[in-house]
């Protein structure tokens, strides 16, 4: 049996540069691989909405799963979670700025508990 060892942020991580990764998986294979937030990320405006900056970011399709219960902050033009399956859990909170994007699944699945909080800024 192949252990599957988790990414779990319990802090605080605040990036305030343009196109900045705050908590990043990619290349793990093993199913039931999950990125998991219990802590606070910020991460700051972006100057092109194309190549943003992301709050969390699992480039492991779906064979790997993004669970926040903390608090994920992206501004302007930025991202807050990019990923293949996302759940957003407890009392969450994902917020974004003005030509941001709250959640994003490429393919996969998103699961938003009835008491997270999500706040989009204008598009």
């Amino acid at each position: 049996m192949v252990e599957v060892k988790n990414i779990v942020n319990k802090g605080t991580i605040t990036l305030t540069g343009d196109k900045s990764t705050a908590l990043h998986s990619e290349g793990i294979t093993t199913a039931g691989h999950k990125v998991i937030n219990i802590g606070d990320i910020t991460v700051g405006d972006s100057s092109n909405e194309l190549s943003p900056s992301v709050g969390i970011y699992s480039a492991n399709g779906t064979t790997s799963t993004v669970e926040s219960s903390g608090k994920v902050v992206a501004g302007n033009k930025s991202t807050a979670i990019y990923a293949g399956n996302i759940d957003l859990i407890g009392n969450s909170e994902t917020t974004t700025g003005n030509g941001g994007i709250g959640l994003y699944s490429k393919e996969g699945r998103v699961n938003i508990s009835a008491n997270s909080k999500i706040t989009v800024g204008v598009h």
